[in-house]
């Protein structure tokens, strides 16, 4: 009995079948939504996602799909040799802010500024400038911190969209002292040197200027005494915002 042996070649083609994308057409910055699909008949293959601009959507393997930029882009979904597109526009979250504090603030005062949204559940970061830096200065959470006399503007921005802004007008007032006064000791040896300490009344400016009767006996710089010779001398501190507002003290200094 002969044996005979016969090869056969087979295509085997994939099952036609059709596939819908079910979702959302519009979506803000920041939403997130779960795309479905629908498909003609059960297959085993399993569905793939994507995206044709990631720059405007991520979409995850189960589908959900992430806003990440303003535009338009693509969903698609595909099995086997079918496919299904779904545009999907991305607009920017439509919202104002509003920035609150003291719209006066006396030199060396530290204030905290409050940014509000409206709605207020709008979840955003921000950006804050002076327009003066040499006046103020704001940090990134809106801390403010006076320097010098002046009017200043802070503007706080939306960092998603640079458009959304607001500000404040803050002047800054350099507080004159009813009265201030010096203290530190009174004797002090040639060669050897002493600290000044400035008081003030009530919360305003230390700012001083510091001089010296005779600097051949001593010499007083940021309230740093320094005995030169043996003598006795007399120091000034002159309020910067009011040079009629002084303060003495004097000072003996002794041979070393």
């Amino acid at each position: 009995v002969e044996k005979y042996e016969s090869t056969f070649n087979v295509a085997v083609t994939n099952p036609i079948v059709e596939i819908t994308i079910i979702g959302v057409n519009e979506l803000t910055i920041g939403d997130e939504y779960l795309f479905e699909y629908r498909l003609s008949k059960e297959v085993e293959e399993e569905v793939v996602w994507s995206i044709d601009n990631d720059e405007i959507l991520n979409i995850s393997e189960d589908g959900v799909v992430t806003a990440v930029g303003i535009g338009k882009a693509n969903v698609i979904a595909t099995v086997y040799d079918a496919i299904s597109i779904f545009e999907v526009t991305v607009s920017k979250v439509d919202f104002n802010i509003y920035i609150t504090g003291p719209n006066k603030m006396n030199v060396n005062e530290e204030v905290q500024l409050t940014v509000s949204t409206v709605p207020s559940d709008i979840d955003e970061k921000y950006q804050f400038t002076s327009s003066d830096d040499k006046i103020d200065t704001v940090d990134e959470n809106g801390k403010v911190v006076a320097l010098s006399s002046g009017l200043v503007t802070i503007t706080v921005t939306c960092v998603s969209d640079n458009t959304i802004k607001s500000s404040i007008d803050i002047e800054i007032i350099e507080v004159i002292p009813d009265g201030i006064s010096l203290v530190g000791d009174t004797e002090i040896q040639a060669g050897e040197h002493s600290f000044l300490e400035v008081n003030v009344t009530g919360n305003v400016s230390k700012e001083v200027t510091w001089s010296s009767s005779n600097e051949q006996v001593a010499l007083c710089y940021m309230g740093i005494v320094l005995g030169i010779t043996p003598g006795t001398v007399v120091i000034t501190a002159t309020s910067t915002v009011d040079n009629n507002i002084k303060a003495t003290i004097e000072i003996n200094v002794a041979k070393y």
